[in-house]
């Protein structure tokens, strides 16, 4: 079984694949494990969406002299 890095690795390298490369990923690890890594994926850009929210709401209360 693979660890949560390996699944999120592995999320990682699926950004890049074609839809018949991720058909036939699914095929070899199975859905649910494919559903795994593509669960890890979302939750780690919905990660780095917030922070990038948090950064970008900070710099423009700082441009307005609000910090």
């Amino acid at each position: 079984m693979m660890n949560q890095n390996e699944i999120e690795q592995l999320a990682q390298a699926m950004k890049n694949m074609t839809p018949a490369e991720l058909q036939a990923l699914t095929a070899r690890v199975g859905p649910e494990l494919m559903a795994k890594m593509q669960a890890a994926l979302a939750q780690r850009d919905a990660v780095f969406e917030d922070a990038a929210d948090e950064i970008v709401q900070g710099a423009e209360k700082h441009l307005r002299g609000e910090d």
